[in-house]
């Protein structure tokens, strides 16, 4: 028993030794088995290498995305920058207009009331919208004509005025422009005036042959009278209660022969003093 068992593995490793051998020989004999197991190694390392280079390109492609994202974002920004940039220029513009149109709408320095003459001169005919007490007469309208006379009661009775200058373009003044003024404190007329004068504070023609207004408001009790006066306006003295003396260098008869306006009640209600 144990003999025909001995027979019986060496029989098996004989037959196991055989087929090892005809698999070498026929693994020998056969170059395209041989390449084909070359081929697909080297299929397999192709393989790797291209899924590298896959992996790398993926790696470079997402980069590139990335970086042509971040540009896009950066484009896209800079629009909106040069819009904001635009709000503000705009804005700008709407406060540069704002401003033009403040100062536009901004109301005009007060001015006194002219008409023109149509010859390029014109007549001073009111206060118009001067609120102050000190009063300078312009030598010119608005409109650039040149004044040349005050119109008749164009200051009657205004109780703001406490000062008035007359400039020297003005050659004629309408009766009792400036009557019943009470507080009128002075008038005062440019030495280059041709035509009027003050003396004192009292409003004369330059050669003092008319009284033309003794201010109101002046409080003065006593007042010079020039001799050369020969006539006296309109209400040159209206409501000048203060005035108690007149002091006249002429005779009585001189002083009778002065032609004396209508209501001068405070000149009348004084006592004369002449020589």
């Amino acid at each position: 028993m144990k003999k025909h068992l001995s027979i019986l593995l060496i029989a098996l490793g004989a037959v196991t030794l055989l087929c090892a051998v005809i698999i070498v020989s026929c693994t020998a004999n056969n170059p395209q088995a041989n390449e084909e197991s070359s081929s697909a190694t080297q299929s397999t390392v192709e393989t790797d290498t291209i899924e590298e280079q896959t992996h790398l390109q993926g790696s470079e492609l997402l980069s590139n995305t990335e970086h042509i994202s971040k540009q896009e974002s950066e484009s896209t920004e800079k629009p909106q920058g040069e819009a904001t940039e635009s709000h503000v220029s705009s804005t700008d513009t709407s406060i540069d207009s704002e401003s033009e149109s403040e100062t536009d709408s901004q109301p005009t320095s007060p001015t006194f009331s002219f008409t023109s003459n149509n010859n390029g001169t014109c007549t001073l005919t009111g206060i118009g919208e001067i609120t102050d007490s000190y009063i300078s007469i312009p030598s010119r309208s608005p409109d650039g004509d040149i004044v040349t006379a005050i119109a008749e009661k164009a200051f009657y009775s205004n109780d703001l005025i406490k000062a008035i200058e007359i400039p020297s373009t003005v050659m004629s003044i309408g009766n009792m422009a400036f009557s019943n003024c009470r507080s009128l404190l002075y008038i005062s007329v440019d030495s280059d005036n041709t035509m009027f004068r003050d003396l004192n504070g009292v409003l004369f023609s330059h050669d003092l042959s008319d009284l033309i207004c003794y201010p109101s408001g002046s409080g003065m009790s006593s007042f010079d009278m020039p001799y050369e006066v020969k006539t006296i306006s309109d209400m040159a003295f209206y409501n000048c209660s203060s005035l108690k003396t007149v002091v006249y260098p002429g005779t009585i008869e001189e002083w009778s022969a002065i032609l004396i306006g209508q209501q001068n009640y405070g000149l009348i209600s004084a006592a004369v003093s002449c020589k």
